[in-house]
């Protein structure tokens, strides 16, 4: 296929070829194919930890603790996204500057996105990509990521973010 006839062919596939009445609701949970780890109960565990968590329970010596460690628990960082936090805002801004600095410095690391496609069949809120966002679809075929890498190559970025919808196609 060549580079013309991709074009005409993402042209004719879009929205309409995504069901329209997909239910999602809770976007904690799975959709039907999406990937699992077997034997792993992280996302178990994760639900039970946001299902228990009682915001209310936490005091201000709480928060007072969890800044004053140097490492956090679950546990700590509960009481600092807690209520009693509100008045330690300007101190958790000052310690989330300190580990800033301490894990990457004064550094700011760039990075040259490289969109291979934009299809995608799930529903993920957050995202550009997700198959009900009304955009026009694309996708590289080899020699468009050659072309893509020798632009991105002559503007001497070394870091590359490829980027890419999920797609059964």
């Amino acid at each position: 296929m060549d580079h013309q006839e991709e074009i005409e062919k993402n042209e004719q596939i879009g929205i309409s070829d995504v069901e329209e009445d997909l239910p999602r609701t809770d976007h904690m949970a799975y959709l039907p194919d999406m990937e699992k780890l077997p034997d792993s109960d992280i996302q178990d565990r994760v639900i039970r930890a946001m299902e228990e968590y009682d915001y209310t329970r936490y005091t201000a010596a709480d928060v007072k603790r969890a800044l004053a460690k140097e490492y956090l628990t679950p546990e700590d960082f509960g009481a600092l996204l807690s209520p009693a936090a509100e008045p330690f805002l300007e101190q958790m801004a000052r310690r989330a500057t300190e580990e800033t600095q301490k894990h990457f410095g004064n550094s700011v690391l760039l990075f040259t996105p490289l969109y291979i496609s934009n299809y995608c069949e799930n529903y993920c809120i957050y995202c550009g990509f997700n198959c009900r966002n009304r955009i026009r679809r694309a996708r590289l075929d080899e020699e468009g990521i050659r072309r893509e890498m020798e632009a991105i190559a002559k503007t001497g970025m070394e870091e590359v973010l490829i980027l890419t919808g999920r797609a059964g196609r």
